[in-house]
């Protein structure tokens, strides 16, 4: 499912799903990264909604593992594409509910105030651009360009320890 997320199409995006579904089937319940593979896959192909309704699916199946931080990142950043500055906002609540293993980075507020700011929510947006910028003084490798090396969570493999190949470090418009 991993290998379908980068290439942003369609295509892929329907085949992560078709993975997904097939590992239900026989009897492989699917675990937290293949999820996150199939909503980053959806995303990719601007099917934004598809990805939180995985997130959302995640959340309730409690597969293998509960969502990561890598999980919600992805549902944040789809919140940003789409304008879903309430799920995004809760989304946020939920990660800080769930403690360390989950604590939002600046990757996360800054999709959360991509999604405020384009669904016209200046205020709540300003608020969570300051929340990204004590993010990043607190913990600077959150502010690391896509592709590059990152310490801490990921679910990269043969990539390093915590390392992220294309993972949802996004700049939001």
């Amino acid at each position: 499912i991993a290998a379908c997320r980068g290439a942003g199409s369609e295509q892929s995006a329907r085949h992560a799903l078709s993975l997904l579904s097939a590992m239900t089937e026989t009897g492989l319940p699917p675990n937290v990264i293949a999820f996150t593979g199939a909503m980053s896959a959806c995303l990719n192909a601007g099917r934004w909604r598809v990805a939180i309704a995985l997130f959302e699916r995640l959340q309730s199946e409690r597969v293998a593992a509960e969502p990561d931080a890598i999980a919600f990142d992805v549902a944040l950043s789809a919140c940003a594409k789409g304008g879903d500055w309430e799920t995004a906002v809760r989304l946020l609540a939920t990660m800080q509910k769930a403690g360390p293993r989950c604590a939002p980075g600046a990757a996360s507020y800054r999709s959360a105030a991509g999604a405020c700011a384009k669904a016209g929510q200046r205020e709540l947006a300003a608020q969570l651009s300051a929340r990204t910028q004590q993010a990043q003084q607190q913990s600077p490798e959150q502010g690391v360009k896509r592709g590059e090396p990152r310490r801490g969570r990921g679910h990269g493999r043969g990539r390093g320890r915590g390392s992220r190949r294309g993972g949802s470090e996004r700049r939001v418009p």
